[in-house]
């Protein structure tokens, strides 16, 4: 790792959406990493994933297609005293004053069961500091 706490991703190629709340023709999947214990993705992933390597020394990182495609993911390596190292338990990171929080392959109208993970929010502080949360359908 040589120094290397996290692993950003940030994903060029769509991914098939979900069926019926699974990923049956696209999937991209981790284990290995503190961030999430095991992660199924797919359609489309608009933010960068952090994954934290914790106490391991590797990350495992796999895609399948039943239509045989290829992905195209940009991986940078974040050293342990980046600006750029978010929490261990954040997988995607929304900076900024303003915006959309949302959930992975949703805007197609589909949702992905069964997800389990952090969306930390960030950004300048104000004095009096508020997030709103809604519902969108």
């Amino acid at each position: 790792m040589n120094g290397s706490c996290q692993l950003r991703l940030e994903f060029r190629t769509e991914l098939k959406p979900p069926t019926l709340g699974m990923c049956k023709e696209d999937r991209f999947s981790v284990t290995g990493s503190t961030t999430v214990k095991s992660l199924v993705l797919c359609g489309e992933i608009k933010r960068p994933l952090s994954l934290s390597y914790g106490n391991s020394d590797s990350i495992r990182l796999a895609f399948s297609s039943t239509a045989k495609t290829g992905f195209e993911v940009k991986v940078q390596h974040v050293d342990c005293n980046s600006p750029d190292k978010v929490d261990d338990h954040c997988l995607v990171t929304y900076n900024g004053d303003s915006g959309q929080v949302e959930s992975f392959g949703y805007d197609k109208g589909y949702q992905i069961s069964g997800l389990d993970y952090y969306i930390c929010v960030g950004g300048k502080m104000t004095l009096m500091p508020t997030l709103t949360v809604r519902h969108n359908y």
